[in-house]
This record gives structure tokens, sequence and C-alpha cells, in this order.
């Protein structure tokens, strides 16, 4: 086994794409079953596979390792299916604490953001999210870009999708304006980050139309005052916000 750990970590280094690595997982009778039980919703068993997984190549290979820390974020991935959002993080914060490059730690934050958030922890998701655009920002001014343009873009649709939830509509709009600048790359990556721009209009601007409508009425009844006419939304602004993420999604 640790001559087998040995051949991949010499065929490795630190660029390594994606697909390569997963082809080096395929090595790992555990990752398949793994795999297996995962596409078949079997998260309970596919979770020890990947564990084990996870302890043999941080021990032959060091943590720090692309090939362990793609396996840290499957092991947290598995976790955040099951609801166990606090033990994702907490793998994924010893993975973060272990990370060398920037490119890394962009991504193990864009996990824990996407466990706060699923968590309903907006505050907290806001907080990871920055500290990932920090991390994009950083490295944009390079005239020798490294980073790759999806982390930019995912970083600021993360953070404003948490500002969204926050109720900043401001602050999310900057930021998944700038998701759909970064994300220009990829026709499927741009396509998202302007669904997102649209539905923050939609859902926040006819939302607060609603939610007015609702404070009246319970106002009105409170005051058994039947004689009180309902006032109606304002049909402009919410014209205004259909049309503004009609835009987005034309």
């Amino acid at each position: 086994l640790c001559n087998k750990m040995q051949r991949i970590s010499n065929k490795m280094h630190s660029t390594t794409p994606s697909k390569l690595l997963h082809s080096q997982l395929d090595m790992f009778p555990e990752y398949g079953v793994a795999v297996e039980n995962l596409s078949q919703g079997k998260f309970s068993l596919a979770l020890p596979a990947m564990k084990r997984v996870h302890e043999v190549i941080g021990n032959a290979m060091g943590p720090s390792s692309d090939l362990a820390a793609l396996v840290t974020r499957e092991t947290a991935n598995i976790m955040q299916y099951m609801g166990k959002y606090n033990e994702a993080k907490t793998i994924l914060m010893k993975d973060l604490n272990n990370a060398t490059s920037d490119k890394d730690k962009i991504r193990i934050q864009h996990h824990i953001t996407t466990n706060y958030l699923l968590q309903c922890d907006y505050e907290n998701a806001a907080n990871e999210a920055d500290k990932a655009v920090n991390l994009c920002e950083k490295e944009i001014p390079s005239t020798e870009l490294q980073l790759p343009l999806e982390l930019a873009g995912l970083s600021y649709s993360l953070r404003g999708l948490s500002a969204l939830q926050l109720d900043d509509i401001d602050d999310a709009e900057e930021h998944l304006q700038l998701a759909a600048r970064w994300s220009q790359h990829s026709a499927s990556s741009q396509m998202i980050a302007l669904h997102n721009l649209g539905l923050s209009h939609w859902n926040y601007d006819l939302r607060f139309d609603i939610i007015d409508q609702c404070k009246l009425w319970i106002s009105d009844s409170e005051h058994n005052n039947d004689n009180t006419e309902v006032k109606s939304p304002d049909s402009d602004s919410e014209v205004a916000a259909i049309k503004e993420a009609l835009g987005y999604w034309d």
C-alpha cells in the first residue's frame, strides 16, 4: 500500500486537475464502495468507506496533499447529505488548517459556507464567504492569475446568497453582480449567477409586498374593523420587481 501511495505521489503535483485526482482514487476498493452506496442514497454505508479512504491517504501522503484534501471534501459532502453539518464543518476546519494554497483554502471555505447556509446560520455563512472573497481579491490583481475563475464566481455567489438571507438586498446584489461578471468563462456558471440575481429581486421585493399586506390585515383584524379596506399592493413596485427579475432571466 505504501509503495502504491508513493507511485501516486510521484505522479501528482499541486495543480493536478480534479479528474486526475479522482482517477487516482479509483485504485482504492473502499472508494468504489463509497461511490456506489452514495449513488444509491445509502449515505450511512458510504460514510465509513470514505472515512477509511481518508484515513489511509492522510497517513500515507499527509493531510495537506491534494488527494487527502479531495477526500476530506467528499467525506464532508456525505456528512452534509446526512444532515451532519457540524461534523462536516469540523473536518473541513481541520482541512483548512492543513491547506497550503489559497486555491485549496477557498474551496474549503465554499464547503464550510454551504454547511452554514443549510443550517440557516447566515451570519457565519457570510463571514466564511467573506474569507473566500478576500482570498480571491488578493489573487485577482496579480498579473499572473493562478486562481481558477470559477472560484471567484462561486465566492461572490455564496457571499451574495448569504447577504440575501440576511435581507441586505444592496449587498446581495453587489456580490451577485460580481458573481455574474466572474462567471463569464462558463455559460452554465453565468446562467446560474444571472438566475440568482433575478431570484433575488423576485423574492425580496415581492416578499415584502406580501409581508406588508399581512401586517395590515393582522392590524385590522385586531381592531375588529370590518369596514377598513385593505390596501392593495403597490402595483408599480411589483411590476418593477418582476421586470428586474425577468431582465436577468431573459
